[in-house]
């Protein structure tokens, strides 16, 4: 009987040990504190699920950090129209689409490869659109994940893209994990003349370049 209880807390010793030498959970070291400045490659589109689009030609911004791993940052897109027609610009902003919000460096991905994004907290957006004549109103808000193309090469400038699957409006990039290794869900949302809300997507190709060469390592 002592034999089995002396077997027993030696079996319970050697879990604790063995939690306590299990690596924790880490985010990517994130990006260096310094600003990046943004721009596109290519036109960027946001797709709603019943497929209609809102092109732009343009799209510029920056992140600006508040630590590695999180900070703020701001998207003006210009030159905006729809697949039918017309112009969108930012309600009150004759010029474009601007997008603000909150950044933070991710996993998107942990099996087989890491794979490091950004995932975009976006804040209320409202812009309007007149295609084939008729002035519309759309609101967004949610969040958006894009990949870091090559997150561990050194480099002033590094690309980044935001993707949809086959389906009209449904990003691809859609899970990712936090700090403390609990699985999450991205969900980009909008709503057309103030209507029920249907999923959208951001479809991107672009660069962010900084002062100096960074990466985002693998910690």
């Amino acid at each position: 009987m002592k034999a089995l209880r002396l077997l027993g807390l030696l079996v319970g010793v050697f879990a604790v040990m063995s939690v306590m030498a299990s690596p924790a959970f880490a985010l990517p070291e994130g990006l260096p504190k310094q600003t990046l400045t943004g721009k596109n490659v290519g036109n960027a589109t946001i797709e709603t699920g019943a497929g209609s689009q809102i092109i732009c030609e343009e799209a510029s911004g920056e992140l600006t950090p508040s630590n590695n791993a999180l900070g703020l940052f701001h998207v003006h897109f210009l030159k905006c129209g729809t697949n039918l027609g017309g112009t969108c610009t930012g309600l009150g902003d004759t010029s474009g689409i601007l997008v603000l919000g909150e950044y933070h460096i991710v996993w998107d991905k942990l099996a087989p490869t890491l794979g490091v994004a950004i995932l975009f907290l976006i804040e209320h957006v409202h812009w309007t659109c007149n295609p084939l004549g008729i002035n519309t109103l759309l609101l967004a808000l949610g969040s958006v994940i894009c990949l870091i193309l090559t997150p561990t090469i050194s480099s002033v400038t590094h690309e980044f893209h935001c993707t949809r699957t086959a389906t009209k409006g449904e990003q691809e990039e859609l899970h990712y994990w936090n700090d403390a290794g609990v699985e999450q869900l991205a969900n980009l949302k909008a709503s057309v003349n103030e209507g029920a809300e249907e999923k959208f997507a951001l479809v991107m190709l672009g660069t962010l370049t900084g002062a100096a060469a960074w990466t985002v390592e693998n910690t």
